[in-house]
C-alpha cells in the first residue's frame, strides 16, 4: 500500500508558487504571515472589508452608490422617537473608512510592485546577498508605510461599529406609530431635540403608569402576597411564592408539549463558539471581551441584544458566529431566567423563549404563535388577557415589531389603572443575528452571498406580574384556589401547604 520512497530516502515535496503569485491566483485565501508585498492578516481583512456585513444593519443600506438609501434608516429612527443623527454619523464614518481603504490600496499598488520584483530577484538562482538584503529592506519599508495606515483603518472600523450599534433595527412598516411621533414625519430630519420633545410628550403617561404600578406593589405587600427586598424591590412570599413555582412548572410543561427544547439558564457556550465569537468581534473592530461569551457580554454594547439573551441566552451560547442550515430550522428554545443574586427584583423569575427562523417571513407567524401560547397559558392560570401590538415608541433597539399580552382590568377593581403587561414577544428580523454572526445556509456559498436568520424572543410568563394582575383583579386580596401548587411531585395539603415538593434548584 504505501508509496515507495525515492533514492536517498527523502520524499520530494511539490514546489509551491511564490507568495505573490499565490495570492493573485487565490485572492480569498488567508495569509498566516506577511508575504512579499508586506500584507498581513489584518491587511487581507482590509482588502475584503468593504464586503464585510458583520454589522447591526447591512452597511450597503447606508450607501447610495451600492443601491442603499440612508433615509430609510432615518425614517425608522424617527418613528422610534430616536436620534436621526446616529444615521448621519454612520454615513460619515463609512465614507471615511472607505477612503482609508483606498489610501491603503494606493500605497500597496505603488510600492508593492517594487517589493515583489525585489523578492523575485532574491529568490532567483545565484542571487547575491546584496539582492536578498535589498528585498528584505523593501519589504520592511512597505510594512512601515502600511502599519500606520492599517492602525488608522482599524480605529475607523471600530468607530463605525460603535456608531452602527446606536442605530436600531428597522421597524416593521405595519407597526403602529404614536401620533406625536407621526407628526415629526412631515418635517425635516428629526435630531436629538425633536426626539427629546417627543419623549417629553409621553413622559407624564409613563410616570402615571409607574405610580399605579408602585401602588399595586404596596397593596401586595400589605396583603401579605409580597415582602420588600433589597434595592427597593419586592418579592413574592407565602402562598404566592408557592404559586410562582407552580406557574413555572406548568409553563415548562406547556412549552415541552409545544415543541420547545428546554435548556438550563444561563446556557454555557462550548470553547469553539467562544473562539469564533472572539474572532468575529476582532474583525468588526470591537474591544476584546473578557471571560465567557455569556458572562453578561462584557466589552460590548449590550443594547444590541435582548435582555434575556445578553444575560446568558441560548442563541449566543450555541450558535454565535456559526452557519445555520435551513433543514435545522426552526430552532425553538425555552428556559427560565432566574432573578439576580440578592433578591428577586421585580417579579422574580421569568419563563422565556428564543426562536430562530428563516428569512422568508415565517417569523411573523411565529411572533403571533408565541403570543397565543402566552394567552393560553394565562387562561389556564385563570387570568383574562388581551394582545396589543406595541407602537414604535415602545420598541427596544433590537425589535422590529412586538406584541404585549396584557391583563384585562376587572370592572371596579382597586387600584384602578392601566393593564399589567404579563408577557412580551418581539421579532428582531436579522438584527440580533447580524450581531451574533448567525448566518443562514452554507459557507460554500461564499461570504458575499450570505444571509442571516431571523430571531424571535419572548417572555411568556412572569409569576410576579401575574401576581400584580391578580392583586388588581381580586380586591379581597386572596389568591384563587386554582393557582395553588399542582406541579408534579408537589401535592397541595391543608391551607395550601406544599407536601413533598421539589426545591427551587431541583425544579430548575
Amino acid at each position: 500500500g504505501r508509496r515507495p520512497r525515492r533514492a536517498g530516502g527523502v520524499r520530494r515535496r511539490p514546489r509551491r508558487a511564490p507568495a505573490a503569485l499565490e495570492t493573485s491566483r487565490r485572492p480569498g485565501r488567508a495569509l498566516t504571515r506577511r508575504d512579499d508585498l508586506g500584507r498581513s492578516e489584518a491587511s487581507r481583512q482590509v482588502i475584503h472589508g468593504i464586503y464585510n456585513t458583520h454589522y447591526m444593519l447591512d452597511l450597503n443600506a447606508f450607501r447610495v452608490d451600492a443601491g442603499g438609501d440612508p433615509d430609510v434608516a432615518r425614517e425608522s429612527q424617527r418613528r422610534r422617537g430616536a436620534s436621526v443623527d446616529a444615521v448621519t454619523a454612520v454615513v460619515d464614518l463609512d465614507s471615511r473608512w472607505r477612503e482609508q481603504l483606498q489610501r491603503i490600496r494606493a500605497v500597496r499598488s505603488e510600492a508593492g510592485a517594487e517589493a515583489a520584483s525585489a523578492a523575485t530577484a532574491a529568490r532567483a538562482p545565484g542571487s547575491s546577498s546584496e539582492t536578498r538584503a535589498a528585498a528584505a529592506r523593501a519589504k520592511r519599508e512597505l510594512a512601515d508605510r502600511l502599519n500606520p495606515l492599517e492602525q488608522e483603518e482599524r480605529a475607523l472600523r471600530g468607530e463605525l461599529h460603535r456608531a452602527t450599534c446606536r442605530v436600531g433595527a428597522l421597524v416593521h412598516e405595519q407597526a403602529p406609530v404614536r401620533p406625536e411621533l407621526l407628526a415629526l414625519q412631515g418635517g425635516a430630519a428629526a435630531g436629538a431635540a425633536e426626539a427629546a420633545e417627543a419623549a417629553e410628550a409621553v413622559g407624564p403617561a409613563r410616570n402615571n403608569e409607574r405610580h399605579l404600578h408602585d401602588a399595586t406593589c404596596r397593596a401586595m405587600v400589605e396583603s401579605g402576597w409580597a415582602e420588600p427586598s433589597p434595592g427597593g424591590q419586592w418579592r413574592l412570599c407565602g402562598a404566592a411564592l408557592l404559586s410562582q413555582y407552580a406557574m413555572l412548572t406548568q409553563a415548562l410543561a406547556t412549552a415541552d408539549r409545544s415543541g420547545y427544547t428546554l435548556l438550563p439558564w444561563p446556557t454555557r457556550a462550548p470553547a469553539g463558539v467562544t473562539q469564533k465569537l472572539r474572532r468575529l468581534r476582532s474583525e468588526r473592530g470591537e474591544a476584546e471581551a473578557a471571560g465567557s461569551v455569556n458572562a453578561g457580554w462584557p466589552g460590548c454594547d449590550q443594547a444590541c441584544l435582548p435582555p434575556d439573551e445578553r444575560a446568558g441566552g441560548p442563541l449566543g451560547a450555541l450558535h454565535a458566529a456559526q452557519w445555520v442550515q435551513e433543514a435545522q430550522l426552526p430552532l425553538r428554545y425555552a428556559f427560565v431566567v432566574e432573578p439576580p443574586a440578592g433578591g428577586q427584583g421585580e417579579g422574580g423569575p421569568h419563563f422565556c423563549a428564543s426562536e430562530v427562523w428563516t428569512d422568508d417571513g415565517s417569523c411573523w407567524e411565529a411572533l403571533r404563535a408565541v403570543a397565543a401560547l402566552s394567552v393560553a397559558l394565562h387562561a389556564e392560570l385563570g387570568i383574562e388577557t388581551a394582545v396589543r401590538e406595541l407602537h414604535t415608541g415602545e420598541l427596544r433597539q433590537t425589535e422590529a415589531r412586538a406584541l404585549a399580552v396584557e391583563s384585562v382590568p376587572r370592572a371596579g377593581a382597586s387600584p384602578a389603572g392601566p393593564p399589567v403587561e404579563l408577557a412580551r414577544a418581539a421579532c428582531h428580523e436579522a438584527y440580533v443575528a447580524r450581531w451574533l454572526g448567525m448566518r443562514l445556509g452554507s459557507k460554500t456559498l461564499g461570504e458575499r452571498q450570505k444571509r442571516y436568520v431571523h430571531t424571535v424572543s419572548a417572555r411568556i410568563c412572569s409569576p410576579g406580574r401575574c401576581a400584580l394582575a391578580l392583586a388588581a383583579a381580586h380586591p379581597s386580596r386572596s389568591l384563587p384556589l386554582s393557582l395553588l401548587p399542582r406541579a408534579v411531585g408537589c401535592q397541595s395539603g391543608k391551607d395550601g401547604e406544599c407536601l413533598g415538593g421539589a426545591t427551587a434548584s431541583e425544579r430548575s
